[in-house]
């Protein structure tokens, strides 16, 4: 009885795999294309203007920066109409080149930390005053499959 028991579970198992590995037959008809990273944001109460002329200065002038170096493709900010309590009142989204443009060397972030705001040390302390402005609640990274065919 256990070795028809066995060889029950043997074929129910062989024609599972058999049935996977014919779902694969299509062709793939897509690449790797951009990644969009979307950072959630719950700008505090009553500093919305001061936290929008920050963005412009210190993370505009990087956005740009990665714009001409040709790794990020675009950049927004955007605000959800209603959120909901504890949700994200505004979103910071940026398009990368691909993955690789994306995940750049520290060193690389490090020096163009450094040149933006004068040195490492003043760039944490500006990252320290806008804690007083914001609270981000998460990131999300996408890598986008765009169509071949």
């Amino acid at each position: 009885m256990n070795h028809r028991l066995a060889m029950t579970v043997a074929i129910g198992l062989l024609s599972l795999s058999a049935v996977g590995a014919s779902a694969q037959v299509a062709s793939r008809n897509y690449d790797y294309a951009t990644v969009t990273q979307v950072t959630q944001i719950e700008v505090k109460p009553g500093q919305l203007n001061a936290y929008m002329h920050d963005l412009a200065t210190g993370w505009r002038t990087s956005m740009e920066e990665g714009r001409r170096a040709g790794a990020i493709v675009n950049y927004s900010i955007e605000q959800p109409l209603d959120p909901r309590p504890g949700e994200a009142n505004l979103v910071l989204v940026v398009v990368f080149k691909n993955l690789a443009a994306y995940d750049r060397p520290l060193a690389d972030a490090e020096k163009s930390a450094a040149a933006q705001y004068g040195s490492l040390d003043k760039a944490h302390d500006m990252g320290m005053q806008r804690e007083t402005m914001r609270k981000i609640l998460g990131t999300e990274i996408y890598r986008q499959l765009a169509f071949t065919q």
